[in-house]
């Protein structure tokens, strides 16, 4: 009886991971490619409390419903839901997002999208002088890749299977 409850212990454990990298994935995507790949500017190169449209790409038969734009210091956080349209496929487009018009400075514009109710997609960023300046860089932060995590969820898996083998045969 012992045993029998090890192995189903073992087996929700597994489950357990199996969904948690499924979600940890989550991406939008659109035609099997993470989207958006392209993000620009219209004008590229505003002056300080110009208008500005951030056109997100490339084309695809898809959009973003509940689009909210809001204003924190130099960051512009967009958020919205991607509805990839499923069976319905209208012809395809760019996104246009208006976000306004921008003070003077270096900006970050956040993308953040989710894709249903449960998938929240990875935050993308696009930088934006607005009035002249420098633009630095943005940084990256290093994160694991699906195979990476998925690796280390099976590794994991194997590990707690090696030590409930060790005991079950000290037992």
């Amino acid at each position: 009886m012992g045993s029998r409850s090890v192995r189903w212990t073992l087996f929700l454990g597994s489950m357990i991971c199996l969904i948690w990298n499924c979600s940890a994935f989550a991406q939008c995507t659109y035609q099997f490619s993470p989207w958006p790949q392209s993000g620009s500017f219209d004008p590229p190169h505003p002056a300080a409390n110009e208008p500005v449209t951030l056109t997100l790409g490339p084309a695809c038969s898809c959009s973003l419903d509940m689009i909210q734009v809001s204003h924190s210091g130099n960051d512009t956080i967009v958020s919205g839901d991607f509805i990839d349209g499923f069976g319905f496929h209208p012809p395809p487009q760019t996104i246009l997002v208006p976000l306004g018009g921008l003070s003077a400075g270096n900006h970050v514009v956040r993308l953040r999208m989710s894709q249903g109710a449960f998938i929240t997609c990875p935050e993308v960023t696009y930088p934006l002088v607005v009035g002249g300046g420098s633009l630095a860089p943005p940084v990256d932060i290093p994160t694991l890749r699906f195979w990476g995590t998925g690796l280390l969820g099976i590794l994991l898996a194997l590990g707690g299977v090696a030590v409930m083998r060790r005991r079950h045969l000290r037992s």
